[in-house]
């Protein structure tokens, strides 16, 4: 199993083992990488049975990716909150908030235009909106607490800077990200992969 390594970090531990306790009989061995282009590659080759990416929408690849070349079927697992954060005092948080709101207010950031969170704020808030790549997702944390910029990222990635309170959560609906995992149509073991993958839903 291919992942992307946000994925790998934050969200499969908990997952991976609640399968092994469930079904001690399937064996899953887990390749994080940080580029999606190398799982998508390495899916295409058979070199990876099944990756497992943040995307949205009803085809793989809706969020601003390009489809993989080979046939792919998919499945949602769960739905990835999404929330834009701001720094502690910042003006957004003391009024009601819109979507164009934010995009009147500046100062949008993220990690660069291949990353899935950069690709979700430019799905919500349009293709034209003006972001500022800061590097990585620390980085990216960093900028909001220093009340250089504002961003939106996944709970996931925030939960211990919103429980310090080093960082502030808007009151803005943002729509969720998908948890996918994606396959090929000619896996050669389909059987199998549908046990592994059914398991995967259920953990």
């Amino acid at each position: 199993m291919g992942a992307q390594a946000s994925i790998a970090d934050e969200l499969l531990p908990a997952v991976l083992d609640d399968l092994r306790r469930a079904r001690p009989d399937l064996s899953v061995q887990l390749r994080p990488d940080p580029d999606r282009s190398w799982l998508l590659a390495a899916l295409d080759q058979a070199e990876i049975d099944v990756a497992v990416l943040l995307d949205a929408g009803e085809h793989v690849g809706d969020l601003g990716f390009a489809h993989p070349i080979t046939p792919i079927e998919y499945l949602d697992v769960r739905e990835v909150p999404m929330t834009v954060v701001v720094p502690p005092g910042h003006p957004l948080l003391r009024r009601p908030v819109t979507m164009q709101g934010i995009r009147q207010t500046g100062g949008l950031i993220g990690r660069e235009s291949r990353c899935s969170f950069w690709m979700a704020t430019e799905r919500w808030l349009g293709p034209d909106t003006d972001l500022t790549a800061v590097g990585g997702l620390a980085q990216v944390r960093e900028w909001v607490a220093t009340g250089r910029g504002i961003a939106l990222l996944p709970e996931f990635t925030v939960h211990a800077d919103l429980g310090s309170r080093r960082i502030a959560q808007l009151d803005v609906p943002a729509p969720p990200l998908q948890l996918r995992l994606i396959w090929r149509e000619d896996h050669k073991n389909a059987n199998g992969l549908r046990q592994l993958l059914y398991a995967l839903t259920q953990a």
